[in-house]
């Protein structure tokens, strides 16, 4: 995540990247991708070794999360009690014997996948970059791009820095 970024709460880097439009259905698997990579970037930091602990913080955090955001941003209550209920198309909620668990997979699984498909094409030598209103445009161009190829995982990246 660049410096910019890290100076604004994950709720406002995700409405920003929104453009203020509340979450809705159709983009709630790229919404909770996020949710899932800050809840697991944390958990991280906490740098514990015990995989128990891991996946108990990784629940709690991902709850967290999730209740950071107001009611209007999630597009209303029932959404945001959907999502803390079950993942959108998850065979079984996060209530459920090994919800951590299976939270925190998909965090390494969807991290790695952002890592071994993205990252690399991101350029090296950043000063050569555009700036103001062309590197929105090609930031924009490049986030249309990457969604229609994995709509989720790029998504993700984009948002969380």
């Amino acid at each position: 995540m660049d410096a910019a970024a890290q100076s604004f709460p994950f709720v406002e880097r995700v409405v920003h990247f929104l453009r203020g439009t509340a979450v809705t259905a159709s983009v709630r698997v790229a919404i909770e991708s996020c949710i899932l990579i800050e809840a697991g970037s944390l958990v991280t930091a906490e740098a514990t070794t015990n995989n128990d602990n891991k996946h108990e913080l990784m629940l709690k955090y991902y709850i967290n999360t999730i209740d950071l955001f107001s009611d209007v941003q999630l597009g209303g209550s029932a959404l945001k009690a959907q999502m803390k209920l079950k993942p959108y198309n998850a065979k079984k909620g996060i209530s459920e014997e090994g919800g951590g668990k299976r939270l925190y997979e998909k965090y390494q699984q969807v991290r790695g996948e952002v890592r071994a498909e993205y990252i690399p094409k991101l350029p090296q030598d950043l000063s050569k970059m555009a700036s103001g209103k062309q590197l929105r445009q090609i930031y924009d161009r490049f986030i249309l791009d990457a969604y229609k190829k994995s709509k989720v995982s790029m998504s993700v990246y984009l948002i969380i820095g």
